[in-house]
């Protein structure tokens, strides 16, 4: 359903855009360009 997608992928997305490196920013996480 939409809901248990959207469960599963906030998490996920919190991560991706908080904590993981991201080599086309110098290694640095999204948020930290804000």
């Amino acid at each position: 359903s939409n809901q248990a997608r959207k469960e599963a992928l906030d998490p996920w997305l919190n991560i991706y855009n908080t904590q993981r490196r991201h080599s086309a920013l110098d290694g640095l996480p999204p948020t930290s360009r804000l």
